[in-house]
């Protein structure tokens, strides 16, 4: 079957396509309409996953967002824990990314005093401000990646859960 949006060839059991992630559908006018991408929420994939999978996984896909390969060593051939094994992965790389640009460039003086507090200098830093606050979304994107694994969902995290590593 190819996809309505993209017109990538995908094997006729497929629910969504291998290469934009829209719903297949045989009839390319549906495909459109199943397409409920926006900008602030992630895709559910729920619907792909075999109800057994995620019901006999869902405590192992649970604990990829604090470890991600535990869903690996686990239940190396559940497709709903590689799924959320990819989304742990992804936040663990971004957090580390963060990490370096905090090592990196938050302990750079960049000389800009904003406040003077009894004799002491503090100095305003706007990649800590930043690490900071990307640190913050994505320790939201961790709490939001374990509530939809403990409800048994597939939901990409928002912005960056749609990058595949583990497939």
């Amino acid at each position: 079957m190819y996809c309505g949006k993209c017109g990538a060839q995908n094997p006729d059991d497929n629910c969504f396509c291998g290469k934009c992630g829209v719903r297949c559908d045989s009839n390319p006018e549906n495909s459109d309409k199943n397409d409920k991408r926006t900008e602030f929420t992630g895709n559910d994939y729920s619907g792909a996953f075999n109800p057994s999978d995620i019901e006999t996984n869902k405590v192992a896909s649970l604990l990829a967002y604090p470890l991600f390969f535990i869903p690996l060593i686990i239940c190396p051939n559940s497709k709903f824990g590689r799924f959320h094994a990819n989304q742990g992965l992804i936040i663990f790389i971004f957090s580390l990314i963060n990490s370096i640009i905090q090592n990196i460039f938050g302990y750079w003086n960049w000389g800009w005093r904003w406040f003077w507090d009894s004799g002491r200098n503090f100095n305003f830093s706007p990649f800590s401000i930043f690490s900071n606050v990307f640190g913050v979304a994505l320790l939201a994107a961790v709490v939001y990646g374990i509530v939809n694994a403990a409800n048994g969902k597939a939901v990409e995290i928002p912005v960056i859960g749609k990058f595949r590593i583990i497939t």
